[in-house]
């Protein structure tokens, strides 16, 4: 790019286009089967000065774990580093260390993740802008984690897709496989990924260059994809597609069979290492036959996952009826018997609801925080609630969750007036309840602006398309699945109307695949307010770029002030 001399010379605009060019072209070459084209085409993007500014600026700029330092310390980069960075990067096949970091699982174990330094990161950023498109077009339909455009309410949508007209006739095999990322065999992975050869060294390089724990101890590594990396999702993919192509066949195969008194329908879905096979059995299926399919696909799941290097967790694993219920990302999928007036010719119905762990979980991390600031004043008790009300809710709108927010709000609701109660330990519950809280329309109870889970509008989720990706160049397409079915909230969605799908900074349109923030246009900090024509809907590296600016505005009118 001409007249470029520094990273605010850069028009992004450009550099959007460019790179989205290149990876129309390389999914639509890897779709046709054209394996030159695309290896012709990953050479340009591996050396193209635009593709690297681009890695660089989704590291250092759009990434949530953009300030966390790898063993070199670095938390963040100038925009003059940055684009030094972009000058001399090069996918050379070194990489450092990564950092042990570990962090606490509700279960009470350390999920660890290993932290890359910044321009391993960014070099890691580089890889996925080529090989990504290359294995969209190779990916299963029926895998749906960590990948662009997809998101667990499709896995659940296709669940309740594939169980169909005859759910009391279902058995699920619920499976997890034991310690994805960190047991998948290398020379398989690398095989499977069948790239050109400065890439492969590339990318052994990321997976052999070995772990540091605290200061001075080092362990290498031998096997599994460090969490943590831009690139581990991908490679972890790659790997498990092995599995999905072998889950297609045995698919096929069992839906093709006569003579052993199984119905002949079968499905699978997986997100990242959770997955369950679906089976529906025939009016006349005997126990026999049963329990000798359950055995034999068992089997086959085991021995697809071997040469991966991974295996079942069979404490996480069970075959179910449908009437029992089994737990999927979060939610509880089971068939419940209805009247004959209220449900298809099977008597019952599928009701897709979040999982008791689930609803205990969001209580009591709302019961610490409520704790936490059990001295704070009434504002800043609902500032601390509300982020965390409004997440679960709009994660579990997409089903049957309508109870389990009444009941949360009930629950929430005692756990105000047990604060309460504690910072006015000598006042009775009446005074209370005149002192704290309003009334508001037909709600007598309403604490401030505290928000109620009930008023979560219910929205039925639509599958996205199994032969769709957000590289296929089809925009309208994608376009109305950002403003329809993404995970935006009411007051996103109502921005994003407002402002015709673009960006209120950089004027280019929103995609599904980035990162999206709501912004005021006059700062907070400088007197601006929270109304609708104060907020904005922006890039997360153009919110970034505008909130120095808001700071000098500030410091220079306190300035002024002075």
């Amino acid at each position: 790019m001409p007249n470029i001399k520094g990273w605010k010379d850069i028009d992004w605009k450009i550099i959007n286009r460019y790179v989205d060019k290149m990876q129309n072209k390389i999914y639509l070459a890897s779709k046709s089967g054209n394996v030159r084209e695309v290896r012709r085409l990953q050479h340009i993007v591996q050396n193209s000065f635009r593709c690297k500014l681009s890695a660089i600026r989704k590291v250092t700029q759009d990434n949530s774990g953009k300030k966390t330092a790898g063993i070199d310390g670095n938390k963040s980069l100038t925009p003059t580093e940055r684009f030094a960075l972009a000058k001399s990067m090069k996918l050379n096949g070194k990489a450092k260390k990564v950092k042990r970091v570990e962090i606490p699982k509700s279960n009470g174990k350390v999920r660890k993740l290993g932290i890359p330094t910044i321009e391993d990161r960014a070099k890691q950023a580089l890889a996925h802008i080529l090989l990504d498109p290359e294995w969209e077009a190779k990916f299963s339909n029926n895998s749906y984690g960590f990948r662009k455009g997809r998101t667990c309410h499709d896995a659940i949508s296709d669940i309740y897709i594939q169980i169909g007209q005859k759910p009391n006739k279902c058995h699920v095999y619920d499976a997890d496989i034991k310690g994805c990322f960190d047991n998948i065999n290398h020379d398989f992975l690398l095989n499977r990924l069948n790239t050109y050869p400065k890439l492969r060294r590339q990318i052994r390089s990321w997976l052999k260059s070995g772990v540091q724990v605290g200061f001075n101890n080092s362990l290498d590594t031998y096997e599994g994809t460090p969490q943590g990396g831009v690139i581990s999702p991908l490679l972890a993919n790659i790997a498990l597609d092995y599995f999905d192509k072998k889950m297609d066949e045995i698919v096929e195969k069992e839906t093709t069979m006569n003579g052993t008194g199984i119905r002949k329908d079968f499905s699978y879905v997986r997100y990242a290492d959770d997955f369950v096979l679906i089976k529906k059995e025939s009016e006349k299926a005997c126990i026999g036959p049963i329990k000798r399919m359950k055995r034999r696909i068992q089997g086959k799941v085991e021995e697809a996952l071997k040469p991966i290097g991974l295996e079942i967790s069979q404490e996480k694993t069970k075959w179910t009826k449908l009437n029992e219920g089994f737990d999927f990302l979060g939610f509880n999928v089971r068939t419940y018997k209805v009247g004959k007036y209220r449900a298809n010719k099977s008597g019952c119905k599928i009701l897709i609801k979040p999982t008791k762990k689930a609803i205990q979980e969001h209580y009591r991390s709302l019961a610490e925080t409520a704790q936490k600031l059990k001295n704070a004043p009434k504002i800043a008790i609902i500032s601390g609630l509300n982020p965390i009300i409004r997440g679960w809710c709009q994660y579990y709108q997409k089903q049957v969750s309508a109870r389990a927010f009444a009941k949360l709000d009930h629950m929430v609701h005692k756990l105000i007036m047990r604060i309460l109660h504690y910072k006015c330990p000598k006042t009775g519950t009446k005074k209370i309840v005149e002192k704290y809280f309003e009334k508001k329309g037909d709600r007598n109870w309403c604490f401030g602006n505290l928000l109620w889970h009930r008023d979560t509008k219910i929205e039925r989720h639509v599958k996205v398309r199994g032969d769709k990706s957000p590289y296929d160049g089809d925009t309208k397409y994608w376009g109305q699945r950002l403003s329809k079915y993404n995970c935006l909230t009411e007051r996103e969605k109502h921005l994003l109307k407002r402002q015709k799908g673009n960006c209120a900074i950089c004027g280019e349109p929103f995609k599904i695949t980035d990162t999206i923030e709501v912004d005021h246009i006059k700062a907070k900090c400088n007197g601006g307010s929270n109304t609708w024509s104060n907020l904005q809907l922006v890039h997360k590296h153009c919110h970034e770029t505008k909130t120095p600016l808001d700071i000098k505005e500030k410091r220079e009118n306190g300035s002024r002030l002075g």
